[in-house]
């Protein structure tokens, strides 16, 4: 017999052997904590068991997870032991370090398959109410979110998503229960250690020595103790367990029973987000808000519950900004009808003129297009009669006329253009969520490296502009980016920008507010002022930058 076959012999003893028995001693012996630790081994030698069975060569991270597996497996045995003594050590051992900030519980990792049936067992015996060997308190706590996945409805990458959680609390207390019974004494009609008197209800006269006769020694059988009344005293009230003192009779209980309480609770919550593309402020103090680039709710105040206008139109697929607009309207621009929101990239490299410049009226719910076919149009915001928006793709800030004209008033901008603001003082805060380079307009204008490009590459890769840069070193890089004693150089092409332009009235830049290349608040989308400072989102760090006016304007003067 070959060492592969004797090993598989033994595995299959370790593995069926040892939990059987052990099984089958903890139900001849009714011993619930050994049916945990059989069920715990049982699960360890499985894992065991597949873990020996697959010999060969195996990646690191096979070999861990294996290995986690066999360990999760016996962590449950050692640790999941109904035993006041185990549950107690348990209990301990998370109170000091107490997971989901719950102190004396714990919640139930479901990462493997031991641990997974170990906590549906452990679960279903905590239920049971009929053993006193199962006092303790459990908390079971799972926690699944994500993108919301509908076949045919949403793909799940750019649309709602969801978080739900449930915890069940099962708690096995005993409460004491203190009562007056009667003692043996007592039950043979002797109530001498009694200072009270008894007095016979018939006659009226006390009863000799304060004991009432019972059998041959009873003249009459109204006198004597009813067999009917001995008989419930004997069959349904117990013995006193508590040794009192016949002068404490009465005032001190001589029985103590621990009565079970389980108490069992089940909570859970569900939780539905959407992702919101654009956010601005109305000056009658709403707030409208875009949500997964292809609805628009409008709120009477920021506390508001329910919308009071929504607007959900085919033309509306990447709405990125929105703006208060003249005789109460709003300004969306809509990216582009062909790619979501979060697919900008994609929409660079396909060179893409399907974006929008949309107004909805909030009096009748209606939308019309103040400009169609823009190359990605990012930001928006009124300017006298005119309405300037930015077309990124083409670099460039637009004006649209009341007659409905256009006109490019900022030209061949060094950078993609996105959100306008207006300025407290008179023109406007432009953003720029990154910089040109001469990679990326080179790859637009080779068509056929570009397609390919796309179809091979993964698009986190892509020679695209990015919001932030450096955290991989398969990005894309020029010459210039490499570090040189362990610094970027702030002037090398950038493959991410953070960038603020103060525009006067007539969209002029006046000043620009800098992260370099080897800056962090790159990819800045938003700059609003307020309250003498100026506030800008960065994107890629995911910051909120505040800027107060007097010290830029101080810089400015040095």
């Amino acid at each position: 017999m070959g060492k592969p076959v004797q090993g598989a012999i033994g595995v299959v003893l370790l593995g069926v052997g040892v939990p059987l028995a052990s099984f089958a001693f903890s139900w001849w012996t009714d011993s619930m904590e050994l049916l945990y630790v059989a069920l715990g081994l049982a699960f360890a030698s499985y894992s065991a068991h597949a873990f020996i069975l697959r010999a060969g060569p195996r990646s690191p991270a096979q070999s861990a997870a294996r290995v986690v597996t066999v360990a999760a497996g016996i962590s449950y045995a050692l640790w999941v032991g109904p035993a006041d003594s185990m549950i107690e050590q348990m209990m301990a051992r998370f109170e000091r370090t107490p997971p989901l900030g719950v102190p004396g519980g714990y919640a139930v990792g479901i990462t493997t398959a031991p641990m997974i049936i170990g906590a549906v067992i452990a679960l279903l015996l905590l239920m049971s109410t009929g053993s006193a060997a199962v006092a303790a308190i459990a908390v079971f706590a799972s926690v699944v979110s994500g993108p919301l996945v509908l076949p045919k409805l949403t793909h799940g990458k750019a649309k709602t998503f969801f978080f739900a959680d449930f915890e069940a609390n099962r708690r096995r207390f005993s409460t004491p229960l203190f009562l007056f019974v009667p003692t043996t004494a007592m039950r043979k009609g002797d109530f001498s250690a009694l200072s009270t008197r008894l007095v016979d209800p018939f006659t009226g006269n006390p009863y000799p020595g304060n004991k009432i006769p019972s059998g041959s020694r009873c003249a009459n059988e109204q006198d004597c103790i009813s067999p009917v009344a001995t008989s419930l005293l004997n069959n349904f009230l117990p013995l006193p367990n508590i040794n009192v003192s016949a002068a404490n009779f009465g005032s001190q209980a001589n029985y103590l029973q621990q009565t079970p309480t389980p108490s069992d609770t089940n909570g859970f919550d569900m939780r539905f987000d959407r992702t919101i593309t654009a956010l601005c402020c109305l000056p009658d103090g709403g707030v409208a808000v875009a949500l997964d680039g292809n609805e628009v709710q409008v709120f009477a105040s920021p506390s508001a519950t329910t919308p009071r206008v929504s607007f959900q139109d085919p033309a509306m697929n990447a709405v990125n900004a929105l703006s208060p607009g003249p005789k109460g309207t709003l300004i969306a621009t809509n990216g582009s009808s062909v790619r979501p929101y979060r697919q900008w990239p994609h929409d660079l490299m396909e060179r893409g003129r399907s974006g929008r410049v949309l107004v909805l009226d909030l009096a009748d719910g209606s939308v019309r297009a103040l400009a169609a076919k823009t190359q990605f149009a990012f930001g928006a915001c009124a300017s006298g009669d005119n309405i300037l928006f930015s077309e990124s793709w083409r670099h460039r800030l637009v004006a649209i006329m009341p007659d409905g004209g256009q006109k490019a008033v900022l030209d061949n901008l060094p950078v993609y253009p996105s959100r306008l603001s207006p300025a407290a003082s008179g023109g406007f805060w432009l953003t720029a969520f990154t910089a040109r380079t001469q990679l990326v307009e080179f790859v637009l204008r080779e068509n056929a490296y570009r397609r390919r490009m796309m179809a091979e590459i993964d698009p986190e890769y892509w020679i695209v502009p990015k919001l932030k840069s450096g955290q991989s070193f398969l990005e894309p890089m020029q010459g210039a980016h490499l570090k040189t004693m362990g610094v970027v150089k702030p002037w090398a092409p950038p493959r991410s920008y953070g960038l603020v332009i103060r525009l006067n009235q007539d969209a002029v830049p006046l000043y620009a507010l800098h992260s370099r290349v080897d800056g962090v608040n790159h990819g800045v989308v938003a700059a609003v002022e307020l309250d003498g400072a100026l506030y800008a989102l960065a994107k890629g760090p995911s910051r909120l930058l505040r800027a107060p006016l007097a010290m830029i304007e101080k810089e400015l003067r040095a």
